[in-house]
């Protein structure tokens, strides 16, 4: 950019969101969808009526037949819907039992089939006739014959108080004795799945840095937002509507400090009436019409930005920065808080930095966790001496499923793993696949996360660990996912090779035919929200996130789908640096911003010197010829998150005072 040497520049930027790339860079609620084929954005078709998450046992159950009936209510603000799907969580003794589900007085009958799908095992889904449903309360009856021949499943709850059961066929009401004791009050796991649009949707852009997008590969001078014009192509239909507003802000994350509050960019000038060289912007798409949808083609930022230029312009002008691009998921991810004392104690009881002793690489400590997780215990999937299923909790685990007095099954395999690695800074998560239940981790050397199978193997003599790589590097849930669509196995390899003996790679990969993840794991502070026995009976737990695509559509009993990649494998321990050149030759501003969990501080280094600690915002004193500096977080572990780099080449001509 030529620019002059004293004063301030009027720049006008541009910038323009119209493809589904583009789109899919900003985070949302849940109720959006980006199309594939147009790039549009509407709201989300399909919106689940669910009033609990499906937090119980095998044995919170109802048992219903002859004079007992279960009830279950739902309230709908509007009845215009396209379709509608009953989704029941329930169990059948009898093959031949029939049960009669009648809504709002309209029968439909349901027959267990002889094989479900798998994906169907478990729950009752059935098509409910648009016409028997109302606006406002809806009463949904389950009887059938014989009692014991169906049973639902209840969570306890208080409210909404929308389940109820009767002992005379229906002539009376109970809604606070449920279960086959009668001691449970809460809410049948019914769920009402409605061919509709949700009703309102948000989109949320990450933040941009102006300044950088001016500068493009230069260090950018002072920057500072004047006026923001939104030009918006969109479809909005009878009883649709769209909003969007701005906000920006002096630092590269949110702050209420730093930032000003959203401001309506509906006007035909916003102006930034305080110092920023952040900005944000949000839509949100509305319907009082729940079978329309808004339709958002196409957003142009017409900025008006003011740059400052001082006497050493040119002296800085040449600069290279490797820095990370943050990825952000739109559902907030819980992490295990470091300085939670259980976590502490697990690392010391069990020793976990002699597990990992030797250990060179990120990749290395896994395999070295893995498999001592598998070795800790046998028969776990004997539900042991106490017929008990112990709940996501490592240590509990541990001292129960090594006696054989609990179960110790896939999942329990795999939080052992998942906890081992919080407690020695790493992060990890839980992944749900077909029958099964595995764990990725987070490597810092390779920059991605890692699916480890630590509990497929029931073998005990054998005990086999692995994971799975293509040419040699390690694949994510999502990698092994696209290659079972693509039927793609013939580089596929298990690690260690020894693995091929005990299992085969197209068997593996066909369980990620459906994939989920945790978006918590914070099990050793808190049980809750959790689920009380998972992988005892079919998937009804409704806190996960499931991954949707073209050959993979929503199941219909859950209410959180995503085909965003960054909402699933967002950034980790990354350092995102920004530059900001002075009227002091002498230095550049810096500041940072970080994702990485239980965050401690920085470290920076200058031309490979010392590693120093520093603060998010410090000058960083420069000289002529090349200026390094590199950065990296740390944890409250004191474990290091990758290096990034900035190196400014400067004349040796160069004006400033500084010297080597």
């Amino acid at each position: 950019m030529d620019s002059p040497t004293d004063g301030v520049e009027a720049i006008k930027l541009w910038l323009t969101y119209a493809s589904r790339a583009d789109w899919l860079t900003a985070v949302t609620d849940g109720n959006i969808t980006v199309d594939e084929a147009s790039g549009s954005v509407s709201l989300r078709r399909g919106v689940l009526l669910c009033d609990e998450y499906g937090r119980c046992t095998r044995r919170d159950r109802e048992e219903i037949g002859g004079a007992v009936v279960a009830k279950k209510e739902f309230v709908l603000d509007r009845a215009d819907v396209f379709g509608a799907q009953l989704c029941v969580a329930a169990e059948c003794r009898d093959q031949d039992a029939v049960l009669e589900i009648l809504v709002n007085g309209e029968p439909v009958l349901y027959r267990c089939p002889a094989q479900p799908e798998y994906w169907e095992q478990g729950w009752v889904i059935v098509d409910v006739p648009v016409g028997a449903l109302r606006q406002s309360k809806n009463e949904v009856l389950f009887r059938t014959v014989k009692t014991g021949d169906w049973c639902l499943f209840i969570e306890d709850c208080r409210w909404p108080n929308r389940s109820a059961k009767s002992k005379d066929g229906g002539r009376t009401w109970d809604y606070h004795h449920l279960g086959f004791t009668g001691s449970h009050d809460g809410e049948y796991l019914v769920r009402l799945r409605l061919d509709r649009y949700a009703l309102s949707g948000m989109l949320t852009s990450p933040v941009i840095d102006v300044a950088e997008l001016i500068a493009d590969d230069l260090v950018p001078l002072p920057t500072h937002l004047g006026a923001v014009r939104t030009h918006v192509e969109a479809d909005l239909p009878a009883g649709t509507g769209m909003t969007s507003a701005i906000r920006w802000g002096s630092t590269p994350s949110y702050s209420p400090e730093t930032w000003s509050d959203w401001r309506s960019a509906e006007d035909s000038v916003c102006r930034c009436d305080e110092e920023g060289r952040y900005l944000q912007w949000r839509i949100i798409l509305s319907t009082v019409e729940p079978t329309v949808t808004p339709m958002l083609q196409r957003l142009v930022l017409e900025l008006d930005v003011e740059v400052r230029h001082n006497a050493v312009d040119g002296s800085l002008r040449k600069g290279r920065k490797q820095s990370s691009v943050t990825f952000r998921g739109s559902f907030p991810f819980a992490h295990q808080p470091a300085n939670d004392r259980r976590l502490e104690m697990f690392r010391q009881r069990w020793h976990l930095e002699k597990v990992v002793a030797g250990a060179q690489t990120d990749l290395e400590r896994m395999i070295h966790l893995r498999q001592w997780a598998r070795d800790q215990w046998r028969d776990g999937w004997d539900s042991g001496v106490l017929d008990f299923v112990p709940p996501w909790d490592a240590p509990i685990i541990l001292e129960l499923a090594s006696r054989g007095l609990s179960m110790g099954m896939c999942t329990h395999y795999a939080t052992v793993f998942v906890q081992a690695c919080w407690s020695l800074g790493m992060v990890a998560r839980h992944v749900i696949i077909r029958q099964h239940c595995v764990a990725e981790a987070w490597s810092n050397e390779l920059m991605k996360w890692i699916m480890m199978d630590v509990g497929g193997d029931k073998n005990d003599e054998t005990r086999m660990t692995y994971h799975i790589e293509r040419a040699g590097i390690p694949l994510n849930a999502l990698e092994l996912h696209r290659a079972w669509l693509q039927k793609d196995f013939d580089d596929l390899r298990l690690s260690p090779p020894e693995a091929e003996q005990v299992f085969s790679v197209r068997d593996r990969v066909h369980l990620f035919e459906r994939w989920a993840v945790t978006l918590r794991e914070d099990d050793l502070t808190t049980l809750s929200p959790g689920e009380l026995e998972h992988g005892m009976r079919s998937y009804c737990f409704d806190k996960y996130l499931w991954w949707r695509d073209a050959e993979t559509p929503e199941l219909p009993y859950f209410s959180m789908h995503s085909d965003r990649e960054a909402d699933f494998y967002w950034s980790v321990n990354q350092t995102r640096i920004h530059l900001q050149a002075k009227e002091d030759p002498d230095t550049v501003d810096v500041q940072l911003e970080t994702v990485t969990p239980n965050f401690s501080h920085y470290l920076a280094r200058q031309d490979r010197g010392p590693w120093r600690r520093v603060p998010s915002y410090f000058a960083w004193s420069i000289h002529c010829d090349d200026n390094i500096l590199e950065m990296k977080s740390v944890n409250l572990f004191g474990r290091v998150g990758p290096v990034y780099a900035v190196l400014l080449c400067l004349p040796s001509a160069w004006s400033g005072r500084s010297t080597r």
